[in-house]
C-alpha cells in the first residue's frame, strides 16, 4: 500500500452553526448589549483618550464584541446601528445618528492595538502557529478526532491570550497538518513492524467466500442476549482470534490511546467494507488492527453481559418460585393449625371413654389430619418457625441445573477472568470450573475433595450438603455451580472479577501506565502532564487542603451562630449546645395550569430535540447501533 498523501479535500471540523458561533459577528440581545457594553473605569479612561463621539462610540462597539468574542471583526454601518443606538443612549455620548460613519482604517487599527494591549492578547504570529501545530501534533496519539484536536488548539490560544487564526487556516495548517503527520508516523512504525504475512492475514477480512466479506460479518453485533445470539458471538470471537493476536504486539508500538484505538476502530464502520477494501492506503492496516482489538474487547462484553443477565434471569426464576411456595405454604399451614386445634379437642372430647387406647386417639387425629401435615403444624406450635425460602429456593435450582448448566458454561468458558486480589477464593473456583470443562469433564467425574469450596458462606453449608450417612457430607454440585455464578455475576459488578480483553470489565491497572515504566520515567512523565498538581508534594497539597477546609468550616459556623443561616436553629441547655435543620415545607405537587394547555410528548422526542441543540447523544457509545429503532 501506497503512503498517506495530502488531503483531496478540507478537513470537516464544525458546522455552520459553530463556526459562526466561533468566527461571526456577535448579535446582542438587549440583555447581551448591557452587558458587554458596560464600561469599567479603565475603559471609560480609554474611550476618553478620543475625544470625538463617533471615535468614542466605535471604540466602546469593538471592545464590546471583543469581549464576546475575542476577535475583531469587518464592520458595516448598517449592520451594527442597533448597538451603535444602544452604545450612544448608554453611554450618553452626544452625536446624532445621522453623524455616525465609519472611522478611518488607521483610527479602527489604532482601537484594536489599544483593546488587545487592555485584555493582554496578541495577534497570531508564525512561532504562535507553529507551537499550536506542534500541539495538535503531540496529542494525536491520544486520539485524531478533528473536534478533539480543535479543542486542545482551542483551549491552548485561550490560555496563551492570543487571537484564533481563519477557520480554513485551523482547517488545513494545524488539525489537518496534524493529522497526517500523525498517519505518516503510524505508516513508517508499521512499514517496519508489519511483515508481509501479517498483512496479508489482515487483508483476508476482506475476502468473501460465501457471498459476504468477512470484515462484515465480524461487525455483526447480537440483537439481544440470547442464546443462539451469544453462541454466534463466540463463533465470531473464535474468526476474530488469529486476527487479535496481532493487535496486542503492534498497538503498543503504534503508542496510540484507548480513545484513539475507539475512534479508528469506528473508521471501520465510517467507510464501509467496500470503500475501505479500495483505500490504498496503509492507514487501512491501523484501522482494521484497532477495530479488531476494539471489536474482540466488546465482543467480551457482550459475553460477559450476557453471562450476568441470564444469571440474574435464572436468580430471579428461583426467587419467584420460592416466593410462590411460601405462599402456598402459609396457606395450606394455616388451616392446618385450624385443624391442629380439633386434634388438640379430643383429649378434651367427653364423648371418648377414658380407657379408650391411645391407637384409637391417634386413629382418629389422622382422619382429621395427615401425619405429615400434623407433624409441621405442631412444630411451628411448638417452635413458631414456619417454612424456609432459601430451601425452596435452592429446590427450584435443582430444577433448573439442565437449562442453567448447557447456557451457563459455555458463556464462562468464552472469556478469562482474574480477581483484583490473587487470595479470593472465588478466583480459585473459576478456574478449577473452566479447567474441569475445558476437559470436557463433568463435576460427577471429579473428587469432591480436590472441589474448591471456600466460596460457599457458612450460613449456607446446610443447603448444600446432604448426608447419606451419618458422619458424611455429600456436595450439591449443581447447586454449588450456580452459586459460583451468582457470586461471578457479583463479583463482576463491584470490580472484585476483571477481564483483561473487555472495555467495560477491565481493571483500572490496564489503563494505567506499567508499573515499570512509571518508575523509570517519573519525572518525565509528571512534567509532560504540564499539571502543577503533581509536582506538588502531596503533604502540602492536603494541607492546603485542610487549611481550606477548616476555613469552610469557620465561616459556615459563624454563619450559623450570627443567624444568617435560617434553615439551621440552635438550641442551648447550659453548656450543651444543639443545632438541628429545620424540616423543609413540601412543595405544591399540582402541575401549573399553564402545562394542561401544552401538547404531551414523549421522551424520545424530548431526548431528539436536546440532542439537535447540543449533541449530547454523542457522548454516549451505542453497543447495537445496528438495530436501534
Amino acid at each position: 500500500m501506497s503512503p498517506p498523501t495530502q488531503r483531496a479535500k478540507r478537513l470537516h471540523l464544525l458546522d455552520a452553526a459553530d463556526v459562526a458561533a466561533l468566527y461571526d459577528r456577535p448579535i446582542f440581545t438587549a440583555e447581551e448589549q448591557a452587558f458587554y457594553f458596560a464600561l469599567t473605569p479603565a475603559e471609560t479612561g480609554l474611550m476618553q483618550t478620543w475625544t470625538e463621539g463617533v471615535i468614542q462610540a466605535f471604540f466602546v462597539l469593538q471592545l464590546g464584541y471583543f469581549k464576546a468574542k475575542q476577535r475583531f471583526f469587518t464592520i458595516d454601518l448598517a449592520e451594527v446601528s442597533a448597538d451603535l443606538t444602544f452604545i450612544c443612549d448608554q453611554v450618553v455620548l452626544d452625536v446624532p445618528l445621522d453623524d455616525l460613519r465609519l472611522p478611518h482604517r488607521n483610527m479602527i487599527g489604532q482601537q484594536r492595538q489599544r483593546i488587545l494591549e487592555h485584555f493582554g492578547y496578541r495577534r497570531p504570529l508564525a512561532a504562535d502557529r507553529q507551537v499550536a501545530f506542534n500541539l495538535a501534533a503531540s496529542v494525536a496519539p491520544i486520539s485524531t478526532k478533528p473536534q478533539y484536536l480543535l479543542r486542545i488548539v482551542l483551549q491552548h490560544f485561550a490560555e496563551q491570550r492570543c487571537i484564533l487564526p481563519g477557520y480554513t487556516y485551523l482547517q488545513e495548517q494545524i488539525i489537518g497538518k496534524a493529522i497526517t503527520t500523525e498517519e505518516q508516523r503510524l505508516t513508517n512504525l508499521l512499514q517496519t513492524h508489519l511483515t508481509p504475512a501479517e498483512c496479508d492475514l489482515l487483508e483476508s477480512v476482506f475476502e468473501a467466500p460465501d457471498g459476504r466479506y468477512q470484515l462484515t460479518v465480524l461487525r455483526r453485533a447480537p440483537k439481544d442476549f440470547s442464546r443462539g445470539e451469544l453462541r454466534r458471538e463466540r463463533t465470531r470471537g473464535t474468526d476474530l482470534l488469529p486476527l487479535y493476536d496481532l493487535a496486542p504486539r503492534l498497538l503498543p508500538i503504534l503508542a496510540i490511546s484507548h480513545e484513539g484505538i475507539a475512534y479508528y476502530a469506528a473508521l471501520v464502520g465510517y467507510y464501509g467494507t467496500t470503500r475501505l477494501k479500495d483505500l490504498q492506503s496503509w492507514m487501512v492496516y491501523v484501522y482494521l488492527l484497532a477495530f479488531v482489538q476494539h471489536r474482540y474487547h466488546r465482543l467480551h462484553d457482550n459475553l460477559i453481559g450476557g453471562f450476568m443477565q441470564a444469571v440474574k434471569d435464572y436468580y430471579d426464576e428461583a426467587k419467584a418460585a420460592a416466593k410462590e411456595q411460601v405462599y402456598d405454604y402459609r396457606v395450606e399451614l394455616t388451616q392446618d393449625v385450624v385443624r391442629a386445634g380439633q386434634v388438640l379437642q379430643l383429649f378434651t372430647n367427653d364423648q371418648i371413654p377414658p380407657a379408650a387406647s391411645f391407637g384409637t386417639v391417634q386413629e382418629r387425629a389422622f382422619t382429621l389430619l395427615e401425619r405429615e401435615r400434623l407433624a409441621r403444624a405442631a412444630a411451628y406450635i411448638a417452635t413458631g418457625v414456619g417454612c424456609d425460602e432459601h430451601a425452596f429456593h435452592w429446590d427450584h435450582v435443582d430444577t433448573m441445573a439442565r437449562r442453567f448448566k448447557g447456557r451457563l458454561r459455555s458463556l464462562l468458558l468464552g472469556v478469562d477472568l482474574s480477581a483484583t486480589r490473587a487470595s479470593m477464593p472465588l478466583a480459585e473456583t473459576v478456574r478449577f470450573l473452566q479447567a474441569t470443562f475445558r476437559q470436557g469433564r463433568a463435576l460427577t467425574q471429579i473428587d469432591p475433595q480436590t472441589i474448591p469450596t471456600r466460596c460457599i458462606p457458612v450460613r449456607l453449608k446446610r443447603y448444600f450438603y446432604t448426608h447419606p450417612s451419618p458422619g458424611t457430607a455429600q456436595l450439591r454440585l449443581d447447586r454449588f455451580e450456580f452459586l459460583v455464578y451468582q457470586q461471578v455475576r457479583a463479583a463482576l459488578e463491584a470490580g472484585d472479577l476483571v477481564c483483561r480483553q473487555s472495555l467495560r470489565f477491565r481493571s483500572i491497572e490496564d489503563d494505567l501506565i506499567p508499573v515499570a515504566e512509571w518508575q523509570a520515567h517519573k519525572d518525565a512523565l509528571i512534567a509532560a502532564a504540564k499539571l502543577p498538581i503533581l509536582e506538588q508534594p502531596i503533604a502540602d497539597h492536603l494541607a492546603e487542603l485542610e487549611q481550606a477546609l477548616e476555613a469552610r468550616f469557620a465561616a459556615v459556623n459563624g454563619r450559623i451562630a450570627a443567624g444568617a443561616n435560617t434553615a439551621v436553629t440552635i438550641t442551648q441547655t447550659g453548656t450543651t449546645r444543639r443545632w438541628s435543620l429545620q424540616p423543609i415545607k413540601g412543595r405544591d405537587l399540582v402541575n401549573h395550569a399553564l402545562f394542561d394547555a401544552l401538547p404531551h410528548v414523549s421522551i424520545n422526542r424530548v431526548l431528539a430535540f436536546v440532542d439537535q441543540q447540543c449533541g449530547f447523544m454523542q457522548a454516549f457509545e451505542h453497543v447495537l447501533v445496528s438495530f436501534v429503532e
